[in-house]
C-alpha cells in the first residue's frame, strides 16, 4: 500500500505531464478488463434460473427483514459514487471545463453504471451454491466465484489481480484529486500549514 501511494505521488508531481496519457491508458484497460473478466464467468460458469436472480431473496446474517439486509448491502455500492467529484477539484487543469467537467462526470456515471449492472447480473447468474461462497476461503467473493466459474485457481488469480490492479489505478485518481484540493486549500490559506505547503507545491 506505501509503494503504491509513493508511485502514485510521483506521478502526480514530478511525472505529472504524463499523467493524462496514463489516465487514457487505464480507462481503455478499465474497458479491456470489464470483458476478460464478464467473457469467461459467462462462457464457463454454472447457469442460475432467473427466479432465484431476481425473484428470490436471502437474508442470511440474521437481519431483522429483507429490506433492512438489502439497505446494509447498498451500502458498498453507494460507496463506488464517492469519487465522482473528483474531476471536479480537477477543473482549473481543463480547457472548457464548465462544459467538459459535468460531461465527464455524467459520461463516467453511465459508462461505469452499465459495465456494474451488467457484470452484477453475470456473476448473479454464474454464483453457484452461495452457502459455498459465504464458507469459502477466499479473501473476497468474488475470487470464489471466479474459481468456480473458470475451475482454475490459475485463472482466478490473473482475474482477481486485474481487479486488484483497477483498485490500484482508482488511488491514482484519488491521489490527484485529492492534491488538487489541498493545494485550492492552501491557496485559500483554509489548512493549517497552508504557508509551508503552498511553497512546497509551487517548488513542484
Amino acid at each position: 500500500m506505501w509503494a503504491l501511494l509513493l508511485i502514485c505521488t510521483v506521478l502526480n508531481t514530478w511525472l505529472g505531464m504524463i499523467l493524462p496519457v496514463l489516465e487514457v491508458f487505464i480507462g481503455i484497460a478499465h474497458v479491456l478488463g470489464f470483458f476478460a473478466v464478464l467473457i469467461p464467468i459467462i462462457y464457463l460458469g454454472p447457469r442460475a434460473d432467473a427466479r432465484s436472480v431476481f425473484i428470490q431473496t436471502y437474508n442470511l446474517d440474521g437481519w431483522r427483514d429483507v429490506t433492512l439486509a438489502t439497505l446494509v448491502g447498498l451500502k458498498g455500492t453507494v460507496a463506488v459514487f464517492l469519487g465522482t467529484d473528483g474531476v471536479v477539484h480537477m477543473a482549473e487543469e481543463v480547457a472548457n471545463s464548465s462544459v467538459v467537467v459535468p460531461h465527464a462526470m455524467l459520461f463516467a456515471i453511465a459508462i461505469n453504471g452499465i459495465l456494474g449492472f451488467a457484470m452484477l447480473i453475470a456473476f448473479l447468474f454464474t454464483a453457484g451454491d452461495f452457502t459455498a461462497i459465504l464458507k469459502s476461503q477466499a479473501t473476497f467473493p468474488f475470487m470464489h466465484i471466479l474459481e468456480n466459474s473458470t475451475k482454475s485457481k490459475g485463472a482466478s488469480i490473473v482475474l482477481s489481480s486485474m481487479v486488484a490492479i483497477m483498485q490500484a489505478c482508482a488511488g491514482l485518481g484519488g491521489i490527484s484529486s485529492g492534491s488538487r484540493m489541498l493545494w485550492a486549500f492552501s491557496r485559500e490559506r483554509a489548512l493549517p500549514g497552508w504557508r509551508w505547503i503552498h511553497k512546497s507545491l509551487l517548488q513542484v
